[in-house]
């Protein structure tokens, strides 16, 4: 039964480790400067990884071109992004963490980004994600590995963006949550894909990384 579990984790958490669109006003860099000034409170960052576990979600998830997201919180110190990963044995207890824009997307550990935004950047929606975001990130709110995204208790990456956006009154993916099935394990899930294709984001920017080493 041991075993059972421990594959059973294995395979789900790859689906969410690592890691229709406005496109005609986005910004797409070329190089590996992230432009702070044009991001935003509550933006949402998508990134895709370099290793096996990202890209195994990408050819699972159709659709999806990223395999992990956070949600942005800027403040006088700098942007971070707010985020949540499982540890790798599948045991620890892991909790919301936030990280330097930087480092989220460093060179090290991302191929290619994309951030997101709100479509009605005049309300305060964003706003009150992040700040719903925070209060998770302060409340070390735990990483949900029975991914069920009806218990708000712990959370997995997608669900944290999500439930981010619903505390402030936007259900970024209507209700349409993804059936996917995994080896002992049948379920619905929010998926990268179901974020990007959501009508109430933009694109803003985008970005493959370039690296010298």
């Amino acid at each position: 039964m041991q075993l059972i579990i421990r594959y059973w984790f294995l395979c789900v958490s790859v689906f969410f480790l690592a890691g229709s669109s406005d496109c005609a006003s986005f910004i797409l860099n070329t190089g590996n400067f992230i432009d702070e000034d044009n991001i935003k409170n509550g933006d949402i960052v998508f990134q895709r990884g370099l290793n096996a576990l990202s890209r195994f979600v990408v050819s699972v998830d159709d659709g999806a071109v990223y395999s992990h997201v956070g949600i942005v919180y800027k403040s006088s110190a700098g942007t971070f992004v707010i985020h949540v990963l499982p540890d790798n044995d599948g045991e620890t207890d892991a909790v919301v963490q936030i990280e330097a824009i930087g480092d989220f997307l460093s060179p090290h550990n991302t191929s290619q980004y994309a951030i997101y935004r709100y479509r009605d950047e005049c309300s305060k929606i964003s706003e009150q994600a992040a700040a719903s975001a925070l209060f998770l990130f302060r409340d070390r709110c735990g990483y949900d590995y029975k991914f069920d995204y009806r218990d708000h208790d712990r959370l997995y990456c997608t669900e944290l963006v999500w439930y981010a956006y619903k505390n402030a009154n936007i259900d970024l993916i209507d209700g349409r949550f993804e059936y996917v099935s995994f080896p002992f394990y049948k379920k619905r899930y929010i998926l990268v894909s179901g974020l990007l294709k959501s009508e109430y984001l933009k694109l803003v920017m985008k970005n493959s990384i370039k690296r010298s080493f």
